[in-house]
């Protein structure tokens, strides 16, 4: 309605339970479980359906700028202004894993005690069970059908709930399995072409398994408890295992057809502390994580190039290899460490990320919080917040013709350094000098020094001041003798022949320029020039 009571227009939603405006002039209403969102002026913009078994209680815009929280019986949806969910709550609270399938449809969701597949558009449920205690989700590569994993067992089924197989101590595969009686599988992991999935097993075992569940090669771990993670390189020619102490990597050899596989393992990466995840870049880098560490290694040498403090829980590359996406469990924060060697935090609030996971695109993250949350973040906002160098320059000390100029300089953020710091003198001096930094002028004045520090991501810092220089005035003491000059024996002229020892005193550069007698009768008498006098004066005077 118009401020006078006119009715502008009317929209015919029925049962429309409350209304709210949002940034400009976007009003939102809702149903049981429909919302929408019109213009001032009427005009539809769009509409929102949540989870079919829930019902909206709640909702509000940010009032910063247009995202829109729903809040359901159930779960908590985030919607941007485009009306495309961001992130949902689940309903058991403590996400374990979670996993995008590869057609992109569905996103499987593992809590303490039940699993779920949800469409990936609108988050409403699929399948769900409980009373299931899986730790591990992984969709197949190329088909949508989910592998779960537990302390018991390695299930495979379809993205609605139907079991295909899952694998037991003896090596054989069926419909169902029984609680207890399959190997207790720590970890796996797909091939990349999804003809292989590799299992490490609580005792030490590296097994194998065709797609069908088929066991084709085992081996035992050299590294003790090798059930923390395990990784393929891109072509499926590796395996990587880690251990108690470190990683060892495998090389998986196919027979033609998959007729047989064997396994040699070809390298041991050892870090005297146990390692709990690991994962492979397309480009060639093998990520490894401590229980507060990540490092980033070239598989072409097997070195470090470089190493993180994170306390990681789960973390992937994305497809492309150029991004690699770390969940801290501890701290709300996901680390993003680029194939360049850079690197940079993104705020997550969710009292520690349990579980990340790239959509098959790479253009989606999905980030799982221990508080239920589950983000969907696009790549695009997947940006480090740059900050420049700060830089505090102190008081400078002056001395004569010298400065010298003291400071503390810090880097913008935790994985940038400060590569130089450049000074001009304001002279025509220019140097490149870390702190402190001294220079001498070499004539009197008023200079204005600007002082710039430079970080390893190309971000710059300038500060100036002006100070006054002058030239330091010299003070010296004067000549002294060290024995009072007596008469020894008179001349025939009636004179006096003194002996005495002459200093010039405490300035090296001074000379002796002259010479004064003072008689009581006469006051003075003579001031006798000496050209060229050393400092120390002896003769007959």
């Amino acid at each position: 309605m118009s401020e006078d009571g006119r009715e502008l227009w009317r929209a015919t939603n029925p049962h429309a339970e409350d209304c709210y405006w949002g940034p400009g002039d976007l009003i939102a209403f809702y149903d049981y479980n429909t919302v929408w969102i019109y213009k001032s002026k009427g005009m539809l913009l769009s509409e929102i359906t949540i989870a079919g078994d829930d019902f909206i209680r709640d909702l509000d815009w940010s009032p910063k700028s247009e995202p829109l929280a729903i809040a359901g019986m159930r779960f908590l949806y985030v919607y941007d202004d485009k009306s495309v969910l961001w992130f949902t709550r689940m309903k058991g609270g403590r996400v374990l894993s979670a996993d995008w399938s590869p057609s992109g449809n569905y996103v499987a969701i593992v809590e303490r005690n039940r699993y779920t597949i949800m469409n990936a558009s609108d988050f409403e449920e699929v399948y769900t069970e409980e009373g299931k205690y899986y730790e591990l989700a992984k969709w197949h590569p190329k088909e949508d059908i989910l592998t779960l994993g537990t302390w018991y067992l390695i299930r495979v089924i379809t993205f609605d709930g139907a079991s295909l197989w899952s694998y037991n101590s003896e090596g054989s595969y069926e419909v169902l399995c029984v609680k207890g009686a399959c190997i207790p599988a720590g970890n796996f992991e797909w091939s990349p072409d999804g003809e292989l999935v590799a299992v490490i097993a609580r005792d030490k075992q590296l097994s194998i398994l065709s797609r069908d569940g088929r066991l084709l090669a085992t081996t035992s771990c050299d590294v003790d408890d090798c059930a923390s993670g395990i990784a393929w390189n891109f072509n499926g020619s590796m395996v990587a295992v880690a251990g108690d102490k470190g990683v060892e990597i495998y090389e998986v050899i196919r027979a033609k057809g998959l007729r047989g596989v064997s396994l040699r393992r070809v390298k041991k990466l050892d870090f005297n502390r146990e390692i709990y995840v690991v994962a492979w870049s397309k480009k060639g880098l093998l990520a490894a994580s401590t229980y507060s560490e990540l490092y980033i290694i070239s598989a072409k040498n097997w070195s470090v190039i470089s190493q993180y403090d994170i306390f990681t829980r789960s973390m992937e590359w994305s497809p492309d290899g150029e991004m690699l996406a770390v969940g801290d469990r501890e701290l709300d924060r996901l680390l993003i460490v680029l194939y360049n060697g850079s690197a940079f935090d993104v705020t997550i609030k969710g009292d520690g990320v349990s579980w990340v996971a790239w959509s098959r695109d790479g253009e989606k993250l999905l980030v799982a919080c221990y508080n239920g949350f589950v983000y969907v973040i696009p790549r695009s906002e997947l940006k480090a917040v740059k900050k420049p160098p700060s830089l505090t320059l102190f008081s400078p000390e002056i001395n004569g013709l010298e400065v010298t100029i003291n400071g503390v300089v810090k880097p913008g953020s935790k994985y940038v350094t400060i590569t130089r710091i450049h000074w001009d003198w304001g002279d025509g001096h220019e140097e490149d000098s870390w702190l402190p930094a001294t220079h001498v002028y070499s004539s009197p004045g008023t200079y204005t020094v600007t002082v710039t520090v430079y970080q390893s991501d190309g971000l710059t810092t300038t500060k100036t001041l002006t100070i006054t220089v002058e030239k330091k005035e010299e003070t010296s003491n004067p000549p002294s003798s060290e024995e009072a000059a007596t008469p020894q024996s008179g001349t025939s002229s009636g004179g006096f022949n003194y002996t005495s020892s002459l200093l010039a005193g405490d300035m090296p550069s001074r000379n002796i320029c002259c010479i004064c007698f003072i008689y009581k009768e006469k006051g003075v008498w003579e001031g006798k020039p000496l050209s060229k006098i050393p400092r120390e004066v002896r003769g007959t005077i």
